[in-house]
Formats: C-alpha cells, structure tokens, sequence
C-alpha cells in the first residue's frame, strides 16, 4: 500500500485477535513501518472512521510495536475508552491511519545478558526485543511478566508460545507464581530493560543494585506522537524532555520519579 507521505498513511488489518476481555493484538499490513521500526518504538493509530477531507475526530492512540514479521506489524492494545474500543472492533480488511514509526527506541544490547521485566501490557515492546534479539548466540535472555490476575491467560499463553522460559508473577497467584515482577529479581542482572507501570519502575530500581544499567519504555498520554503538542513531557536529571522524541525509552536512573505521574 502506498505511502501519503513520510509519516503517515493507511494500513489494512489482517488480524484483531481478542486476548482475554479487554486486551486486543492488531496485525496490520504496513511494509514501510515493519522495514523501519526498532524495539521500544511505537506508532500512532488512528482510532475512528475517516472521512473525505475531514479530519478524524478522536486523538490518535499510541501503541508500541510487539513485533514485525514481512511487511506486518503487531501491535498489542488495552481496551479501556471510546478509541480503543473502537479499533478492538474493527474486522480484516478494515483500513486504519498510521503515524510512525515513532520515537526512540532501545538500542543494542550491551553486556552478555539481558533482563527484561514486563507489567501487563508492558510485555508489547518488550516482545519485540526478544523477537529481534533471541537468536544471537553471545546474548542469554531473560524474561519476567507480572500480571494483575484474571483475564490475562491469553496474553501469558501468547508469550509462553515464544518465550519457553517465561517467568510469570500474578497478584492473586493464579497464573505462575504469586507476586509481582519485582519479586525475584536478581540483585546484580548484566542489564535490565523494562516497561510496565510506574510503580514497578520504582520498586525495580530500589531493589537492583545501583550499578546495574536500566532503560525503561515509558508508557505516557499524548497528542501528536512527535513532540509538537509537548503533552507528554517527561522530567529527568537533564531536564523536561519528550516521551515522544527523546523517548519513550529512558535511562530510568535519569528520571525525577518523585516528579513523574
């Protein structure tokens, strides 16, 4: 499908998997994101009808890329307002807005080994590092899930499917073991890459050693997706910078947590 410009373009659904009550996986035909993209970079999706000559009513969604495979692109989702809903509805064949790929993303492994640490949907860029990165020999990969409970069986049988060793923590102890991603975490891992909610990201680094690298993906509200609407400002030892731009993926020891919301 043609590009309308360097940014953005239209993009068909080739698959709307329903994972659990409120969780969606989108596969999407759209070659010039799945040529470009790096983990930990996202794209901006557009979330209602478009019309002739107007513009779509509903700001754009932001969601991180799980992995590409040919010219398609998933893209794992939380059904939670009107947008949202709107695209978990969606059938094959249906045509979409696409703005990306977008942001920084994480860059290449530095040390033997690799942590990473996902809360719920966290998992999304996180998968994507793992699809990239399983197959070199000179890295060993860890990974950690921590979910709340209930309704999220599909989504750890998806990683399960890829990831054999799979450490899975759930709240209620339904799925894994009891507890959360923090839990058994090793007190010096070579490196750790991280996306979850914000009060994993704290726990995470008050439970690593100070030495210990940590690049968090940080998820975050916004409007344009390239740093034009400044809705998405993160504070850091470097001062205010963009989730959009300068991220979403951070050195989490640069980031004012007791700042951040």
């Amino acid at each position: 499908m043609p590009r309308a410009n360097p940014l953005e373009s239209r993009a068909r659904l080739v698959k709307n998997q329903t994972l659990g009550a409120e969780i969606s996986c989108l596969t999407l035909e759209a070659p010039w994101i799945a040529g470009s993209a790096r983990p930990g970079q996202f794209i901006m999706v557009g979330c209602a009808p478009s019309q002739a000559g107007a513009p779509e009513p509903l700001l754009m969604r932001p969601l991180a890329v799980a992995g590409v495979e040919g010219g398609l692109v998933s893209l794992l989702m939380a059904v939670k307002g009107r947008g949202t809903r709107f695209l978990a509805a969606q059938e094959p064949g249906a045509e979409l807005t696409l703005r990306g790929p977008l942001g920084n993303g994480f860059s290449e492994p530095k040390g033997p080994g690799l942590l990473l640490v996902a809360g719920g949907l966290g998992a999304a860029p996180l998968l994507s590092v793992h699809r990239r990165f399983r197959k070199r020999k000179d890295l060993k990969i860890d990974f950690i899930l921590g979910v709340p409970g209930k309704g999220f069986e599909s989504l750890v049988d998806l990683l399960a499917q890829e990831i054999p060793d799979l450490q899975v923590f759930s709240d209620d102890g339904c799925m894994g073991a009891q507890g959360n991603a923090c839990t058994a975490l090793p007190a010096a891992p070579d490196e750790v890459w991280a996306c979850g909610p914000v009060p994993m990201y704290r726990a995470l680094l008050d439970r690593l050693d100070p030495g210990v690298p940590v690049l968090v993906s940080l998820e975050a509200r916004m409007g344009c997706g390239y740093g034009g609407c400044l809705g998405c400002v993160v504070p850091t030892k470097q001062g205010n910078l963009r989730a959009c731009c300068e991220g979403p993926v951070f050195d989490g020891r640069e980031i004012l947590w007791h700042e951040f919301h």
